[in-house]
């Protein structure tokens, strides 16, 4: 078992890594916003600003939100029958140690069996969400 200091020194590591996630996350994404709508305005060789687009700018032509519209509807249903596919044969390999094992065990493995098929509907419920709401940017 680990002492009270310990379990504090790890939850306090966990916490900075989590911050420091958070914080390169938001620099990136904030980075990229302003890349993405800045417009130059250099006229006589003045040095170039970052201003926003007027008229709110155009999300719908945006190279990133194309982009990712793009990999999400090429990428999600190969990712739906990959995880189908992981489920299917899980459930298999459960339902063969289910046969094999004794009557403590075998609600051990129907457990897994359930958890296995819930993750599959999961999957592919989540791909079409996903998909549906990608469909609503084109």
């Amino acid at each position: 078992m680990y002492s009270i200091s310990e379990k504090n020194n790890q939850l306090r590591r966990l916490f900075i890594r989590t911050m420091l996630m958070f914080a390169v996350i938001w620099i990136t994404g904030s980075f990229f916003t302003l890349r993405s709508y800045a417009k130059n305005k250099n006229k006589k060789g003045e040095n170039p600003t970052v201003t926003v687009n007027e008229g709110g700018g155009s999300l719908a032509s945006d190279k990133v939100v194309t982009g990712t519209t793009n990999l999400l509807n090429d990428a999600i249903p190969v990712l739906q029958v990959i995880g189908a596919i992981v489920c299917s044969l899980l459930a298999v390999y459960f339902f063969i140690r289910k046969a094999n094992a004794d009557e403590q065990d075998q609600k051990m493995w129907k457990n897994r069996i359930t958890i296995c098929i819930i993750s599959a509907v999961g999957i592919v419920t989540v791909g079409g969400i996903i998909t549906t709401v990608v469909s609503y940017y084109k």
